[in-house]
């Protein structure tokens, strides 16, 4: 019999797995488990095993039986992971979503989602349905969404995640589903995190995941935890079986294949592969007894030597390569070549109109299989072997046709141009290679892929040639990477190389470029002269080149380096220039919203409150049509701190709590400890003093668990500043000092003055009113030097009452009556109300006239505040603050203290704020990047919330 006769008539023979009994057992118990319903009435629950085991050792077939034994009601989903694509950020995410819906990465985006949207079902429904089924149609395309930071990436992350589980529990729900993944070496990591996140959670839906791996160190973390069953080699007896079955015979086998046992080592492939050599060159025959059974012989021809097996699997597989036709070996090497499967259309315009018949006569030998039109090598290792094979010169000819053939079809879009310019710079034209690392690169550049991103503009820079323009990108996006990642050294090092490069090209808008990029260095390395000058240079070249957004970064610079060396105007001016460039429609809306919030915080700190918060609304107006998340939620912080400095304490603390539900929606909790300090401020003006501290605290602790030091010293002052009001001085003077110590590393201008009022406080509380006057008179010069109202005044005021204290009345006077109609032509000050008590206390004090008309002043200005205040316990609780008593007098209804006596509140008090932050927020050690669910409302639910995912996401909406 030929093969291809054997083959056909195994084709209806049983199945030739052998020796896997065991194994195969706990593949239909891992089943039953899954499908079994559960004591609450759940469909099933999701179980997962991994099938680990050497290359060749059977892993494939033992699936194969398993899935060929299941009932006819299981639904099967199974996809074979390529090294070609072990780089692509959910490249078999993408695949696994093609092989759902039967969509192909060549269809237009928005015919993918329709088919998307169809196949889900009632499960694309709710909340953040559109956002998912987006998501899910750019990875089938080969795409990613874009993002500005990590959070969008984690965000993005979720949303494909609860994707694909709502596409699990779609079939699920309606029978069981098989889902079978093999090559998981080969799987791309963030596909192995997201699978090994799902199988995890173990949700009630009869669902089983057979994970097909090599041992492989790569992958290992990842399935910690999950049950394995592991293939090991087959006895001799399983061998001799395992050969039986496959050669369709039983005389003979053990005999003539003795010598072939102990070197297959009991690896199946190997066994197979060197008795399927062994008979294509005639040494081994099957012969047909007289009683119509077959028997294995040896056959030996006088004058012929019956050759020997090569010692090593990869030259058993290198000599049956060579016996191959040269068609079918011609085919062959195109798999090799291309590193993964192609469609037989690919193989006909490649290898020639024979290929049909090549393939089909290579899946007969068993070299290669056809799965759903996609033709592959059955073994990685023939496509190993078959590929240093191939002379250098033909191996050069064929990735360039390769790379030809991909870049014609459409292939090279996105991330997936790294794979045709792979094959461009293997075929020896590094031009094309370097224009396809680049477009990769940017997409995964695009995307927040930082990592990814460098890999290929580095590679791009490995294939273009010294001092080609084209390098420009490479060096400016390395640049910026570097400063995002904080690598100093090699962020020097590519500035250097960008600087050089643009002098080259004479180009206005790489030079201003360049000098952007060199200004953002030296305000970063806090150089900020030498930044000025060569950002100022940038502006004036930017304006010569044309280039509006050049221009807008050049002037936001400037803007940022006015405002820390103390020239607020010059840095508003900046800011005003930045917004009128922005106009030009080549500027992204938020570009000019980045301007807007920088500017509504400077007019804040020059006391120009009510423009500040029309800054920040239309920046966040803005940051919200474009969907930048994140930059919405800082936004919103930073007009509740505005909100905050107009005395309007609810609406600030509205709109804090929006900015961290936005935070903790796309996973960024990095900027929450100070949004969690307004919100304690806020109710620390409310008089609120238990829930001031709780969120003071709490902030404390999110600057530690995450390391963020931007505010860490301004929060620790605003938390000093609570405890002075609840009379706890040495809490207060711990924090300061802990403030002092942070602020003499960062040089911070406004925390420094910030400080040193504080310390002024603390020494006139403590009777020490000499050091307090010091203290207010250097934070009053130092505010005044870089206009920061709301502490000049309030300084001012610290200062009149100490020198009053120390009998210095005429100055006091002259401080505080300053103080006192300065304060009052500014549109807000978050020192308001503490300014004109002291103001108020050092004139009556020193026995001045004005006392009681001043008084009379400031008791309007906090009835003012008080009519802000909406919620009846929130005015109760201001009413109560010591400094309201001293302008408005006792309240009717409660004896009140002073200052010093303010007490923190009941144990009672203090649980109840830390449960309703609890409430709010999740645990500090939880993981940051994780964020909120898209389906959590679907956990709580169990398997009754995924069949209703729309009501569910409704009710969340």
């Amino acid at each position: 019999l030929t093969r291809e006769e054997r083959l056909q008539v195994m084709q209806h023979a049983p199945s030739d797995l052998v020796g896997r009994d065991a194994e195969l057992a706990d593949l239909h118990a891992a089943y039953h488990r899954a499908v079994s319903p559960g004591p609450s009435g759940q469909l099933g629950k999701v179980t997962a095993r991994v099938v680990a085991g050497e290359m060749g050792i059977g892993k494939t077939a033992l699936v194969s039986t398993f899935l060929s034994e299941l009932p006819p009601d299981a639904r099967v989903l199974r996809v074979e992971c390529t090294p070609a694509r072990t780089e692509l950020p959910f490249a078999n995410v993408g695949e696994w979503v093609r092989e759902m819906t039967g969509t192909r990465a060549e269809q237009p985006l928005d015919e993918v989602i329709r088919t998307v949207e169809e196949m889900l079902g009632e499960f694309a429904h709710g909340q953040h349905g559109a956002e998912i089924v987006k998501r899910l149609a750019e990875l089938v395309t080969g795409s990613l969404a874009q993002a500005d930071d990590e959070a969008e990436v984690a965000h993005n992350r979720r949303l494909i995640t609860s994707g694909l589980r709502r596409f699990f529990a779609r079939v699920a729900v309606e029978a069981p589903l098989v889902v079978a993944l093999e090559g998981l070496q080969w799987c791309d990591r963030p596909s192995l995190e997201l699978l090994t996140q799902l199988v995890s959670r173990e949700d009630s839906l009869p669902i089983l995941a057979l994970l097909v791996t090599r041992p492989s160190d790569r992958v290992t973390p990842f399935l910690q935890g999950i049950v394995r069953i592991d293939i090991l080699g087959l006895s001799s007896d399983n061998q001799v079986r395992l050969l039986q079955t496959h050669l369709g015979c039983r005389e003979g086998v053990r005999a003539v294949c003795a010598d072939l046992l102990p070197r297959a080592a009991g690896n199946p492939f190997f066994l197979l592969e060197m008795v399927d050599a062994l008979l294509e060159r005639g040494i081994f025959e099957i012969r047909e007894r007289p009683d119509h059974t077959h028997e294995l012989v040896r056959v030996e021809r006088e004058g012929e030597s019956a050759g020997t097996l090569p010692s090593t699997l990869e030259q058993l597989i290198a000599d049956r390569l060579n016996e191959l036709p040269a068609e079918e070996h011609n085919v062959v090497d195109w798999l090799s070549v291309a590193g993964g499967p192609l469609r037989i259309e690919d193989l006909r315009l490649l290898a020639g109109n024979d290929a049909e018949e090549a393939v089909a006569r290579l899946c007969a030998r068993g070299v290669c299989d056809e799965r759903d039109g996609n033709i592959d090598v059955r073994h990685p290792l023939t496509r190993d072997v078959a590929y240093l094979a191939l002379d250098r010169l033909e191996r050069v000819r064929m990735h360039r046709s390769v790379g030809e053939y991909l870049a014609e079809r459409g292939v090279a879009r996105g991330l997936s141009a790294a794979i045709v310019a792979r094959h461009f710079s293997r075929g020896q034209q590094p031009s094309r290679a370097g224009d396809f690392y680049l477009e990769a690169a940017a997409a995964a550049r695009a995307s927040y892929q930082m990592q990814l991103s460098t890999r290929y503009f580095r590679r791009a820079l490995a294939v273009l040639p010294e001092g080609d323009l084209r390098r420009l990108s490479a060096r400016e996006a390395l640049e910026a990477i570097c400063r995002v990642q904080g690598r100093w050294k090699e962020r020097r090092r590519h500035l250097a190389a960008l600087r050089t490069l643009a002098k080259k090209s004479n180009n206005p808008q790489w030079v201003a470029t360049a000098l952007v990029r060199t200004a953002r260095f030296d305000l970063d390395d806090g150089r900020l002269a030498r930044g000025l000058s060569a950002a100022q240079k940038a502006e004036q070249v930017a304006q010569a080149s044309g280039s509006a957004v050049l221009q807008v970064q050049a002037q936001a610079l400037v803007a940022e380096m006015l405002r820390d060396l103390g020239d607020m105007q010059g840095a508003l001016a900046a800011c005003d220039r930045a917004i009128q460039s922005a106009q030009h429609a080549d500027v992204p809306a938020r570009r000019r919203a980045d301007v807007l919030r920088t500017r509504g915080t400077l007019l804040r700190r020059v006391g120009r409150v009510h423009e500040a918060v029309e800054a920040h609304a239309e920046a966040i107006a803005v940051f919200r049509q474009v969907g930048a998340r994140r930059q919405e939620a800082r936004t919103k912080n930073a007009l509740a701190y505005a909100m905050f400095v107009l005395g309007r304490f609810e609406d600030a603390i509205a709109l804090a709590l929006d900015s961290i539900r936005i935070d903790l929606a796309i996973g960024g909790r990095f900027q929450i400890a100070k949004t969690l300090s307004n919100i304690g401020q806020s109710y620390g003006r409310l008089g609120d003093l238990p829930r001031a501290l709780a969120y003071l605290k709490r902030a404390r602790e999110a600057h530690e668990r995450y390391s963020d030091q931007d505010s860490r010293a301004d929060t620790l002052l605003c938390s000093a500043f609570v405890m002075l009001e609840a009379g706890d001085i040495d809490a207060a003077e711990n924090l300061v000092g802990d403030a002092g110590a942070l602020t003499a590393v960062t040089s911070s201008a406004y925390d420094s003055v910030h400080e040193k009022i504080l310390r002024a406080l603390l020494a006139r509380r403590t009777g020490d009113s000499g050091a307090a006057v010091m203290h207010a008179f250097d934070a009053r010069q130092a505010a005044e030097a870089q206009a920061y109202v709301a502490f000049h005044f309030y300084a001012m005021a610290v200062e009149a009452a100490a020198r009053v204290d120390i009998g210095e009345q005429h100055t006091g006077i002259l401080l505080a009556t300053t103080a006192m109609g300065a304060i009052g032509t500014v549109q807000g000050s978050e020192y308001g109300l503490e300014t004109r008590a002291l103001c108020c206390e050092a004139l009556r004090k020193a026995g001045s006239p004005q006392a009681s008309e001043l008084q009379k002043r400031a008791a309007e200005y906090t009835l003012e505040l008080m009519g802000f205040i909406r919620d009846k316990a929130a005015r109760k609780t201001f009413r109560r603050r010591g400094i309201v008593v001293e302008l408005l007098g006792p309240a009717e209804d409660t004896g009140i203290g002073r200052p010093e006596t303010a007490q923190v509140g009941t144990d009672a008090d203090v649980d109840r704020s830390e449960r309703e932050i609890s409430e709010l927020l999740p645990p500090l050690d939880a993981d940051p990047s994780r964020g909120a669910d898209p389906d959590e409302d679907l956990d709580r639910e169990g398997l009754n919330g995924l069949e209703r995912a729309d009501e569910a996401d409704g009710v969340k909406g």
